[in-house]
């Protein structure tokens, strides 16, 4: 129930009201206050006024930006993204920026990472001993147990990435004794496009066309980007349809695309490609299918896991040891990948 205020502070309110004057209080006061606002009796000025304002000022700006990320809630959405090389992996908050090491298994050097929804688990492709080659695993990071083996009993597994729910993991994998990275197997034994649950269920084999296929992306429920190559020098940027004879071609290139990377909202991606001594990342537009070189350094690894920050405006990708933030023309060093044992303690 509402009840009236006080006298004293009916009084109060009125002196504030004149921060932002009724049309009949302006057209008592006439044009003259309009012409001279900052007259020395003009309660709106009043230092009292002043501060009672900043409450509301600061209000509207809260307001503002709530609005603005309801907006891009694609962008707002928490977001980790990992980087790393053989042992040491970290992840970094894509808005706050914060860093948190993993400590993974000793022995345990991922090729490929991806943390499922809570970050209590995590999905890598690295060595199987038993297989001699790379295999899919799951570890969770909070009990006392060994990896465990969610791929195929043989073959090469790649390019892990996740589902938006975590319910489905991608991968790229080709059977047998031959097997490897794509452009690096037996004969016509081509990289496919696989989907597995997290606990290894329901494994299921989405591409089978010749040429070798890579580098998984799904920004959005039912989208899926990858590269399609002919292992002979042409690449092409696909999106899969309800299958992959619906599959349309986004972008083609002579030479090879590397490592695409989704915006949020998927409306635009990151791809990398290299030669012999520099690693160029661009940007594509999905919609108008316009590519755009944003920037290039010399490289001294064979990755760059270029990925998008909290706009579209920030790109964070790993380089010479570090992990790098790329932003309005400049690169800035945020954390190396590999802390010495004395940093640990």
């Amino acid at each position: 129930m509402w009840r009236l205020a006080p006298p004293v502070a009916r009084k109060r309110a009125t002196s504030a009201a004149a921060l932002v004057p009724t049309r009949k209080t302006a057209r008592r006061r006439g044009h003259a206050s309009r012409s001279c606002p900052g007259r020395t009796g003009d309660s709106a000025l009043h230092p009292r006024n002043v501060v009672r304002s900043r409450p509301i000022v600061l209000f509207s700006l809260l307001l503002i930006s709530a609005l603005a990320l309801a907006k891009e809630p694609a962008w707002a959405a928490p977001r980790r993204l990992a980087f790393g090389s053989e042992s040491n992996w970290l992840l970094i908050d894509a808005r706050t920026r914060d860093v948190e090491r993993i400590s993974l298994p000793n022995g345990v050097e991922p090729e490929s990472l991806a943390v499922l929804p809570g970050g209590k688990s995590i999905i890598y492709t690295a060595l199987d001993p038993t297989t001699r080659n790379t295999g899919l695993f799951r570890w969770d990071r909070n009990a006392n147990e060994a990896p465990v083996s969610i791929g195929e009993a043989d073959g090469f597994h790649g390019d892990v990435t996740l589902s938006q729910d975590g319910q489905w993991i991608y991968f790229t994998h080709n059977r047998g004794v031959t097997a490897g990275p794509p452009g690096q197997h037996g004969m016509k034994n081509y990289a496919q496009l696989f989907r597995v649950r997290a606990d290894g269920s329901r494994l299921e084999q989405l591409t089978q066309a010749a040429g070798c296929h890579f580098g998984p992306i799904l920004p959005k429920v039912g989208s899926l980007f990858y590269i399609h190559t002919s292992c002979h020098g042409m690449s092409w940027l696909k999106r899969m349809g309800s299958s992959e004879k619906s599959s349309t071609t986004l972008l083609q290139e002579m030479g090879r695309l590397l490592e695409p990377a989704s915006a949020p909202d998927g409306q635009s991606l990151l791809l990398a490609s290299e030669n012999v001594d520099f690693k160029e990342i661009k940007e594509l537009d999905v919609r108008s299918n316009k590519i755009t070189s944003l920037f290039q350094f010399r490289r001294d690894s064979p990755t760059a896991r270029a990925q998008y920050g909290a706009n579209r405006q920030d790109v964070f990708f790993q380089n010479k040891g570090w992990v790098w933030l790329w932003s309005q023309g400049q690169s800035t060093q945020l954390a190396p990948l590999r802390v010495s044992s004395h940093e640990q303690e």
